[in-house]
């Protein structure tokens, strides 16, 4: 399965700004309101979105943050729903 938010996943090399999110987001794995699986740099970006998953790691702004992501002045607010991992902001963070 896919995961699922705005963007599908952003590597290191990717810059999301100034992004804003709304509506609702449901998957099976990682969702993520804006984006599920980043790597990049997320600089003035906010969801609003309700995010539901019923597998791994859910929230509104990052499902999954690894090593070389960088978040700075972002914020998420609605509702985030389901099994494991969840967070308003990041729901899993792997900084090895």
């Amino acid at each position: 399965m896919m995961p699922a938010g705005l963007v599908c996943s952003a590597n290191p090399a990717s810059f999301i700004s100034e992004s804003f999110s709304s509506g609702s987001v449901y998957g099976k794995y990682d969702v993520g309101g804006l984006v599920p699986h980043s790597k990049a740099h997320i600089l003035n970006s906010y969801p609003t979105s309700t995010d539901s998953s019923k597998g791994a790691a859910t929230a509104s702004l990052v499902a999954s943050a690894y090593s070389s992501s960088q978040i700075q002045n972002c914020f998420a607010t609605g509702r985030v729903t389901g099994n494991n991992r969840l967070g308003g902001m990041i729901g899993y963070c792997d900084l090895e």
